[in-house]
């Protein structure tokens, strides 16, 4: 929620609204005001649960805080960002490292049109990372891209692969399709 009196911040989904509460699970298991981890909502508009059991949260961590799945930061002001889907983050090498941050960093690459970043299955470090790529016009140069990533991300960040792609699976929202991305390559 956001009012005309409250500034906007770059990346910010706004904060609570009306009876709502928001908070972050902490790693090991505690309610923060602010920080950084998964977010929890409640309040009287915030159902108990998925219609369907399976749904993709854990539900209720207590009877009052429902989990989103969302990795979120919440900053000292109340203000909300999210960063990723639990479901997508990609554990190499023992680092949790969040595809949205890589796929950033691709697309400021005038070579590339669109990019998606997902884990594969990899013996050596828990999963590979591996993006997906769609050119601008002209063949991507796989290097160049490389290169790009060496300069702009830590060492444990770094896409293993890259994969040149017509197109980007997206749902209705824009949201990248990760599970149709992993499930064409994995069958």
């Amino acid at each position: 929620f956001r009012t005309p009196d409250i500034p906007r911040k770059t990346g910010s989904i706004g904060r609570a609204a009306g009876h709502a509460s928001l908070a972050i699970l902490g790693d090991t298991g505690e309610t923060l005001d602010e920080g950084e981890g998964e977010l929890l909502v409640k309040g009287p508009g915030v159902t108990p649960g998925y219609f369907v059991s399976g749904g993709p949260t854990k539900g209720e961590t207590a009877p009052t805080w429902f989990q989103t799945g969302d990795i979120a930061r919440i900053d000292q002001d109340g203000d909300v960002f999210i960063l990723d889907r639990i479901k997508d983050i990609i554990i190499h090498n023992g680092y949790n490292v969040y595809p949205t941050e890589i796929e950033a960093v691709i697309k400021e690459s005038d070579a590339v049109a669109d990019a998606a970043v997902i884990g594969l299955p990899d013996p050596r470090s828990g999963e590979a990372i591996v993006a997906f790529v769609v050119p601008a016009g002209a063949d991507i140069i796989v290097d160049d891209l490389s290169d790009h990533c060496q300069f702009a991300l830590a060492k444990y960040k770094q896409p293993q692969e890259f994969r040149p792609v017509d197109s980007i699976p997206r749902g209705t929202k824009g949201q990248i399709l990760r599970d149709e991305l992993r499930s064409a390559i994995l069958t």
